[in-house]
């Protein structure tokens, strides 16, 4: 990366941006400041004023450019997302919009053209418990026709991105909450390959202009970072540094220019006062400040805190006694982890370690020490809770539901 600029408007932009295929112009998602619609709008590089594509009370997103750069493809989404979404197709930038297919449970999904127009590849699940999985719709007919078939007991297949060359669609598969890995299948379905081992977080991928190698957002270092791994596999190279928290990614085909979507994710754990009925009394306070992001906060039957919090640079769980400083508890570098829970006499914590494509259950003393793994199996197992008595008891996606 030689330099990075923000592309500011007079917008609120939510992101999700698609660049053309010469790198020209750029469709977005975003509402006005004074408004609640949210739609698409189309600007070109180097110019500040934004033109407006949409203008549906529902929220339109997800473009994707078609090859030739006269059309794009949009979902219209429910406010609530109570219905699944529709696919429209319309000419850029004042054509008429054209319903060409809805997803059949998926309230949003990301789209993708084929190489050559004739397809739009979506993520669809087939029913409420089914894992995502990759689908083929034709722009001619609106007929579809799956092209993965994702393990049962993971979350599936997102985020598709087809080759130039439109031999091969490169995708993310997400076996878990936090255990994501890139594949790769060819057009009808076949060839699968494994391109990264990684079992973290990538939220974005791009084909480089030579169909040689993939760009993708990874915190595999830690920081959430741009990376470029080969197309055959290999060891994947830093492409910029984790400043920011990459997500989304688009990559002009015919110049070397990537647009991505970045936040910078802080947070800080809050506590306030309730009554009887759960009813608020006065205003949160901070509980703990830090440049960090602290979460899944649980407290102790005498005070104590524990939370997770990436302060050293990963995911590790943290402790504070009350009037003291927190102290990180475990030495888990490059897991994924959530839902720390106190057992009832305080000796122990319960939590969600995510590695290596797993997702399971694991127990750690007070003081610290190795955690204790309690499951191992490939279904994902989440949010741990204590009985009384000292039972745990946990959800998990065995059987392919939740």
């Amino acid at each position: 990366v030689g330099r990075v600029f923000p592309l500011s408007t007079e917008l609120v932009m939510t992101g999700r941006p698609a660049l053309s295929p010469d790198g020209s112009r750029l469709v977005f998602t975003a509402r006005p400041a004074d408004s609640d619609n949210v739609d698409l709008y189309v600007m070109t590089l180097g110019d500040r004023h934004p033109v407006r594509l949409t203008s549906h009370p529902e929220i339109d997103d997800k473009a994707a450019w078609s090859p030739d750069a006269t059309r794009i493809a949009f979902v219209r989404v429910a406010p609530n997302g109570s219905e699944p979404c529709r696919i429209f197709v319309k000419i850029v930038p004042m054509g008429a919009e054209r319903a060409l297919g809805r997803c059949r449970t998926s309230p949003s999904t990301s789209l993708a053209w084929s190489a050559d127009g004739a397809e739009i590849y979506f993520s669809d699940q087939l029913g409420t418990d089914a894992p995502h999985r990759l689908h083929a719709l034709s722009v001619r007919t609106g007929a579809t026709r799956p092209v993965t078939n994702p393990p049962k007991h993971s979350f599936g297949d997102r985020d598709p991105a087809p080759s130039q060359d439109g031999r091969e669609i490169a995708f993310l598969r997400d076996a878990a909450g936090q255990s994501t890995d890139l594949f790769i299948v060819d057009r009808r379905g076949g060839g699968l390959r494994r391109i990264t081992t990684e079992g973290g977080v990538i939220n974005g991928l791009a084909w480089s202009r030579d169909d040689q190698g993939l760009f993708y957002s990874s915190d595999r270092a830690g920081d959430v970072g741009l990376w470029w791994i080969p197309r055959a596999g290999g060891e994947p190279r830093r492409i910029s540094a984790g400043l920011l928290d990459y997500r989304r990614i688009s990559h002009a085909q015919e110049r070397p220019l990537l647009v991505f979507e970045a936040v910078r994710d802080r947070s800080a754990l809050h506590s306030i006062s309730v009554d009887g009925e759960g009813a608020a009394i006065g205003q949160a306070i901070p509980a703990l400040t830090a440049d960090a992001r602290d979460r899944s906060p649980d407290r102790a039957n005498d005070g104590a805190l524990v939370f997770v919090s990436d302060r050293s640079g990963y995911d590790e769980l943290w402790t504070a006694e009350p009037g003291e400083q927190p102290r990180q508890l475990t030495h888990v570098e490059g897991w994924r982890l959530s839902d720390p829970r106190w057992s009832p006499n305080g000796r122990h914590i319960a939590f969600v370690g995510s590695r290596g494509g797993a997702t399971d259950l694991y127990v750690v003393p007070r003081a610290g020490g190795v955690p204790t793994r309690l499951t191992k199996d490939s279904a994902e197992d989440a949010s741990p809770g204590w009985s009384p008595d000292g039972h745990l008891y946990f959800g998990s996606r065995r059987g392919g539901a939740s």
